[in-house]
């Protein structure tokens, strides 16, 4: 759903994401949202705290692609 935000969560590895369309908010580690349009990259270390994601506009979605870089077996997702 446009601008609705993601819950904070980890990754058990690094994220590299390249945002396809629109226009995103990001965060790590409880940081002021960043701006990340079309064309744009961002990255999580390995297990930082990802604290803000979601489309900047409540009324256009945002399309990324995040590759994510961890140990075999291990989830996608962590809790926070």
């Amino acid at each position: 759903m446009p601008g609705a935000p993601s819950m904070a969560h980890r990754h058990p590895g690094f994220v590299l994401g390249y945002v396809l369309e629109g226009e995103m908010k990001f965060a790590i580690n409880g940081a002021s949202p960043a701006l990340v349009k079309t064309g744009g990259t961002f990255f999580e270390p390995r297990g930082a705290l990802h604290t803000t994601g979601a489309s900047a506009s409540p009324d256009a979605p945002v399309r990324f692609l995040a590759f994510i870089v961890a140990p075999k077996g291990s989830p996608v997702v962590l809790p926070a």
